[in-house]
């Protein structure tokens, strides 16, 4: 995976809003996998929030110079609607990967952006040579991660998710 090749100054990897996007992923993040329509499994990253904070998302966008935002109805009578960050195209997620490589992630989070950032990493490869078995069991791996929230990723690594109740 090459360097991110930044065009203006706001976007260095110096930059301390950097520090201040992984804490705030920490908490409002979400690194996932999604079938992209076509039988394959393509890694996903999100934001999503009240509409009223849209701004934060239009400034991270901004910072990034790429993802896009969806305002989300409200489902339940009384909720306001959602406004939601969302990127899926590869080569932005290998620049996020670099960026939260260098700005590391200090909470439990940090455990989905490891099995994540593989998943990026194997989507980058050409789709003849890609270990689909590997994308499979990661995708896996992640669900089981964001359910159970324990250290139990150990035994899911030893015993593969046949092995294991899911609960899904």
């Amino acid at each position: 995976m090459g360097d991110i090749t930044w065009t203006n100054e706001r976007r260095k990897l110096s930059d301390p809003f950097w520090d201040w996007l992984a804490g705030f992923v920490a908490a409002d993040g979400c690194f996932h996998s999604a079938n992209d329509g076509k039988g394959h499994l393509q890694p996903r990253f999100v934001i999503h929030l009240r509409w009223d904070d849209v701004d934060i998302l239009l400034e991270i966008q901004e910072r990034l110079g790429f993802g896009n935002i969806y305002k989300k109805p409200s489902y339940r009578v009384g909720d306001k609607p959602a406004a939601q960050l969302q990127i899926a195209h590869v080569d932005s997620l290998a620049q996020l990967v670099q960026i939260f490589d260098a700005h590391p992630i200090r909470a439990k989070k940090q455990r989905d952006y490891e099995i994540w950032r593989e998943m990026v990493h194997l989507c980058q490869q050409a789709s003849d040579v890609r270990d689909k078995e590997r994308l499979r069991f990661l995708h896996d791996k992640l669900r089981f991660v964001k359910r159970y929230e324990t250290d139990e990723t150990d035994e899911f690594e030893r015993q593969g998710p046949e092995q294991l109740e899911l609960g899904l």
